[in-house]
């Protein structure tokens, strides 16, 4: 690991040389002897942008939706969806299968052993809730818990409504800078095109920085 390491940095200080020649930088020129720079100019390369496509921007406008389902201005309360982080611990120990995070579950569920959702219940974002109950007997998902006594410690992370809000173009006025759908697919699009750009652009400065090294012959290092 230290000798690849040690044969990077030494092709980016020739690299460096192509860039800091008559800069006096000691570093590099130390390295020098060590990198011959092969062919750098004229190096080919395809720089390819990737298209927005409907999907894209759909995908952004089901986030948004989405987002707007989200709760902050009051407890749990049955049927909601909450994230939630947790650990399990029994005699004071984490037990395998009792811990989780960014876990979403639907209050009223049932998903959860008895006392664990409704436990949730009255409670806000930020919370850690400490909940002590107890698996059932039997406890066909794990025989070993069955009838044991259980400690969760459960922080949650975000409520949110079953049911998301119709996207209309007041629901896009009133939590946007845009009047219209129309308006606000637009300005998606927009941002995804100048995104794209950019990650070809980085892209492309990466592959003929790998070129240029592949080209560079080492002849050994201290």
């Amino acid at each position: 690991m230290m000798k690849k390491q040690r044969v990077g940095a030494i092709v980016l200080a020739g690299m460096m040389m192509l860039s800091m020649t008559g800069c006096g930088n000691s570093k590099a020129k130390a390295y020098s002897k060590y990198v011959t720079l092969g062919d750098y100019k004229g190096i080919e390369y395809t720089k390819t942008v990737a298209e927005v496509t409907e999907d894209d921007i759909q995908s952004k406008l089901d986030s948004f939706v989405d987002g707007l389902a989200e709760v902050t201005d009051r407890a749990v309360e049955d049927g909601d969806i909450v994230n939630i982080d947790y650990v399990g611990t029994m005699d004071g120990e984490e037990f395998d299968g009792g811990s989780a995070t960014g876990q979403d579950l639907t209050i009223g569920s049932n998903s959860f052993i008895d006392g664990f959702e409704t436990g949730l219940i009255g409670h806000n974002v930020g919370d850690e809730v400490s909940l002590d109950l107890q698996f059932p007997d039997p406890y066909p998902n794990n025989t070993d818990l069955a009838g044991k006594d259980v400690n969760f410690k459960v922080t949650i992370n975000k409520i949110s409504v079953k049911t998301t809000p119709e996207l209309t173009d007041q629901l896009v006025k009133d939590n946007t800078d845009y009047d219209t759908i129309d308006a606000y697919k637009e300005s998606i699009k927009e941002d995804l095109k100048k995104t794209n750009e950019t990650n070809a652009e980085k892209q492309a400065k990466s592959d003929i920085f790998d070129k240029v090294v592949s080209n560079c012959k080492i002849s050994g290092y201290d």
